[in-house]
């Protein structure tokens, strides 16, 4: 699904099956974990390689949107993968932030499940 406009009000520009990585490029799967546990200066490079070859194979399926998938900036999918990650701690790691403030007012955004009183 390719969407455009705000999160607030997002809207379908495509939605079909597409292949969102290159098995040439093992990282470009999931490029966020490909940098996970690295000094920034060296997990930068490596990151923007596997988004990249991302882009790349899915403009290569579909040569008819091949434009607006190389315009697509993945960052939105940073978001995505915070709001996966187990705590606070664990989003601001993996989105190699030092300081989870930042993580929880930019990229976290499920609410906490509570537990019930009684």
């Amino acid at each position: 699904m390719v969407l455009a406009g705000t999160a607030a009000a997002p809207h379908i520009l495509e939605h079909r099956s597409l292949e969102l990585w290159d098995p040439e490029v093992p990282d470009s799967r999931q490029p966020y974990h490909a940098g996970l546990g690295l000094e920034p200066g060296h997990a930068d490079p490596i990151v923007k390689c596997a988004c990249d070859a991302a882009r790349a194979k899915a403009a290569a399926e579909r040569p008819e949107l091949a434009d607006t998938i190389r315009a697509m900036y993945l960052r939105d999918m940073r978001k995505r993968a915070a709001d996966l990650a187990a705590s606070d701690g664990a989003a601001a790691e993996l989105l190699q932030h030092d300081d989870v403030r930042l993580t929880r007012r930019h990229y976290r955004t499920t609410a906490a499940k509570l537990k019930p009183v009684r």
